[in-house]
């Protein structure tokens, strides 16, 4: 839906106060622009490239929040639930392309 234009696939946001009534598992970000369908499960880093979470939900108020599930949060519900023995986070094979990268 964005189709391919650069401007409309932000390189930065900026973090929200968390709520404590989700108990961490969600982080609030404000970007330029909102995800859209398609989004969904996009990996978002912090300012050092580390794995922060994926976007999960959009918040509507104004400005629109981007809702990042958790990645610590996630895992750990997963390694309890999923039975796959060692179940971890792991370098990707593939670089990130600039344009599409989305850091907080």
């Amino acid at each position: 839906m964005r189709g391919g234009i650069a401007a409309l696939s932000p390189q930065t946001g900026e973090s929200k106060a968390d709520d404590a009534a989700f108990g961490g598992w969600t982080h609030a970000l404000v970007a330029p622009t909102p995800g859209i369908p398609g989004d969904s499960g996009s990996a978002f880093l912090d300012r050092d490239g580390h794995a922060l979470g994926t976007l999960s939900t959009l918040g509507f108020a104004l400005p629109i929040v981007n809702n990042i599930g958790d990645i610590a949060h996630e895992l750990a519900y997963a390694r309890a639930h999923s039975g796959i023995a060692g179940l971890r986070l792991v370098l990707g094979t593939e670089p990130f392309k600039s344009n599409r990268l989305r850091r907080i």
